[in-house]
């Protein structure tokens, strides 16, 4: 178990099969109802209604800035259990969500059976129109907590392939935990409210938008970015605090 701090430049990895390992076994813990799906891709194991209030926080901040009007095309990256499907599925002409857990994606399908909803497991670093079996873009790309479980190597790789999903005009919104002050990589961590361990890469605002601007490479403007949690409650860590970037396709 590790707590790695980095300066500018240094950048430890994480393990990818450990951390899909972790998220098998957040599935399995929906499995056998010690979580509920929420809970399962939130956290909160022994804190059930905060949980609940994070989910709702979030989604009364961000689904209004995607300005959907019912006849987008809408890529999850990171879809999990379908948690932000519940809230999509009838506001979008059509849904693709993925997600590198085959555990958490039997879950999301076992909740919904809509013919314009697909789930596909797949890694965010191979995503493509291609590996997705698709042909046409999306109008609205949301990737939730995806960026933090990918190495460098991963991140670009991903990151790269998201001006080619987006259509003309579209919006991709980015939610993420960043770093407050040195980037911040959490290896096999222990979790006293999951009973797990997990690894993650916690980056700075400006490494992760450094990043971000040399993938998108001027196709997509950053618009506006903040905060998600504004109240005390909802914001539990003190090295780390979630935030959202809202990008424009040109």
């Amino acid at each position: 178990m590790a707590r790695i701090y980095s300066n500018k430049g240094e950048k430890p990895t994480i393990d990818q099969l450990e951390v899909l390992g972790f998220f098998e076994a957040r599935a399995e813990k929906v499995r056998m109802h010690d979580v509920n799906y929420k809970q399962a891709v939130i956290y909160q194991d022994k804190k059930p209604d905060l949980a609940e209030a994070r989910d709702q926080a979030e989604k009364l901040l961000l689904l209004p800035k995607f300005a959907l009007t019912s006849k987008e095309r809408f890529l999850d990256v990171g879809c999990g259990t379908g948690r932000w499907l519940h809230e999509l599925y009838q506001q979008v002409a059509y849904y693709h969500g993925i997600d590198a857990s085959n555990g958490l994606i039997e879950i999301a399908k076992q909740q919904f059976n809509q013919p314009h909803i697909r789930l596909t497991c797949l890694n965010a670093e191979n995503i493509s129109l291609n590996t997705l079996s698709e042909t046409q873009p999306f109008d609205r790309i949301l990737n939730v907590g995806v960026m933090m479980y990918l190495n460098e190597p991963e991140l670009q790789k991903y990151l790269s392939a998201i001006p080619s999903l987006l259509a003309e005009n579209g919006f991709l919104i980015v939610r993420e935990p960043i770093a407050l002050e040195k980037r911040l990589t959490l290896d096999l961590h222990y979790s006293e409210d999951m009973e797990q361990s997990y690894s993650a890469i916690y980056r700075t605002e400006n490494e992760l938008l450094e990043l971000m601007s040399e993938a998108f490479n001027n196709k997509l403007q950053l618009i506006e970015s903040d905060f998600v949690f504004k109240e005390a409650e909802l914001n539990h860590r003190s090295e780390t605090k979630m935030k959202y970037f809202v990008f424009k396709a040109h």
